[in-house]
């Protein structure tokens, strides 16, 4: 596609992508207290030779609120380049602990740019007229917690977060257990990785005590494994 006319700026994703994203900080150790989530933003026209500035704002929709749940700061495009990431970041406040958020943003106008037009561009990729970003801090015990209990213990918001950390967010924890049937009953049987569980676990424990101390949940209670 060709584009003429002032120059433009669009926040953009690929055709198949969503225009949207689902965050949670419920899988983050308790010293975390921002993240970032970056969009693509790219120039629709040509390159320029020197730097200019641009900002993304909320708009409708939106029930976060700027400096206590997220930060939308103006940015540097630099001279030469036609996409950048733009950085969105979100903040860890109590707010988020009670309901999830949301943010939707779009370009913000300026001296520089305009909004880009919408729709289908070059290489399969789609401008959008703003993205949405719904962010949260809630966190209940996992049906799987009880199959694990005997290796891991009581449940607490930290212990789950540091269990998250070390295998990883978009670890199975289900698929730890497989179903047997025995004259008419099921029961869930482990995997060997569940016997590995504490060892790796306590592991993982030592070496972050040795670089923080006693990780300590939210009752006031050493996490041990």
């Amino acid at each position: 596609m060709y584009y003429e006319g002032p120059d433009a700026i669009s926040i953009y994703i690929g055709r198949y992508d969503s225009d949207s994203v689902i965050y949670s900080f419920l899988t983050k150790l308790p010293e975390v207290v921002q993240d970032t989530v970056k969009l693509r933003v790219r120039i629709q026209g040509a390159a320029t030779a020197v730097d200019r500035r641009i900002n993304l704002v909320a708009t409708d929709g939106t029930t976060a609120v700027e400096n206590r749940d997220y930060i939308l700061s103006e940015i540097t495009f630099p001279a030469g380049a036609t996409e950048i990431l733009y950085p969105v970041v979100l903040l860890r406040s109590p707010n988020i602990r009670e309901e999830s958020k949301r943010l939707y943003v779009k370009i913000d106008p300026n001296n520089f740019f305009m909004e880009g037009a919408l729709g289908l561009e070059i290489g399969n990729t789609l401008s959008i007229p703003y993205f949405k970003i719904i962010f949260n801090d809630n966190l209940s015990e996992p049906i799987w917690w009880g199959y694990l209990a005997f290796e891991i213990g009581s449940f607490s918001v930290t212990k789950l977060q540091f269990i998250i950390s070390v295998y990883g967010e978009d670890y199975n924890f289900e698929g730890l257990f497989f179903p047997i049937v025995y004259e008419g009953i099921t029961y869930m049987s482990p995997t060997p990785e569940v016997g590995n569980l504490p060892l790796r676990l306590r592991t993982a424990l030592m070496k972050y005590e040795l670089a923080n101390g006693p990780l300590i949940d939210e009752f006031g209670n050493r996490i041990t494994f």
